[in-house]
């Protein structure tokens, strides 16, 4: 889904570095509204940081930024940056629109082939 975007901005297409990426969804069940929540916003940090310590994947990880209200909180209190240092992983905040995501992917690249 992200491909278009990127060729429009004329990002990858073949051959460049920041082809052939892979990415993963991890799932993160929500304990607060019984695992049914659908939402991100719904999330607690508490959830995210035993979700993200149980992953037996690689980072970084990519948080949307709409687990935090409007005071930079979880539903449960925590602030991003204590919610990133909890999960004891690399995990980043990025904008939950799809440029955002794109922009947080391609600045992973970039690091990681530079």
């Amino acid at each position: 889904a992200l491909r278009p975007a990127a060729r429009a901005r004329g990002w990858g297409g073949g051959g460049g570095a920041r082809d052939g990426g892979t990415c993963h969804v991890r799932p993160v069940r929500n304990h607060v509204v019984g695992g049914n929540g659908v939402g991100a916003g719904l999330l607690t940090g508490t959830d995210i940081v035993d979700a993200l310590r149980a992953d037996r994947g690689e980072g970084p990880y990519l948080l949307p930024d709409v687990i935090l209200n409007d005071d930079g909180l979880t539903l449960d209190g925590m602030s991003a940056p204590d919610l990133l240092s909890r999960t004891g992983r690399e995990a980043r905040m990025v904008s939950c629109d799809a440029a955002g995501l794109l922009a947080a992917l391609l600045a992973l690249s970039d690091e990681r082939s530079g």
